[in-house]
């Protein structure tokens, strides 16, 4: 049975654990972007940062985000989708993407107002290209629109 949006799809999974695994520590004056999942949003602050190394911090309540991409994830090469691409993504179609998932391992109950993730394995560095990336909550599958914002990552 073909399922529309499947063709070129390529999926990682990237398991961002409590524990057995070195912290990723944010050096003063890197660039952050922050993530706020919610049941019907996604917030990312700021949402345009210049390309080069940048950490993505999960502050929640979601424990994990999906980056949606064109590229290889075998080689770690990621590149930017571009607006068509990303209107495509936002409708459904995952054709031509690279989906990565991150995910903290802590139980949700770890997760507070004050604290939010941290300690759990919350921060990722990525190397970002020039473009348009997409991020959003894991779990949406081809054909069906989930929440999303676009990171705008400037040469």
């Amino acid at each position: 049975m073909h399922r529309p949006g499947f063709g070129g799809l390529a999926l990682a999974v990237i398991l961002v654990a409590c524990g057995g695994h070195e912290p990723v520590s944010i050096p003063p004056g890197a660039t952050e972007v922050h993530i706020e999942l919610g049941a019907e949003h996604v917030e990312l602050a700021p949402a345009s940062v210049p390309a080069g190394n940048v950490y993505l911090v999960l502050d929640g309540p979601g424990q994990g985000w999906e980056l949606v991409s064109r590229g290889s994830v075998a080689t770690e090469e990621r590149s930017p989708l571009d607006a068509a691409q990303v209107e495509r993504v936002r409708a459904g179609d995952l054709q031509s993407t690279t989906i990565e998932l991150f995910q903290v391992t802590c139980a949700p109950d770890a997760w507070t107002a004050a604290s939010r993730w941290e300690g759990c394995g919350n921060v990722t560095r990525l190397a970002l290209r020039p473009g348009l990336y997409l991020i959003r909550p894991p779990g949406g599958e081809p054909g069906v629109v989930v929440p999303s914002a676009v990171l705008e990552v400037e040469g």
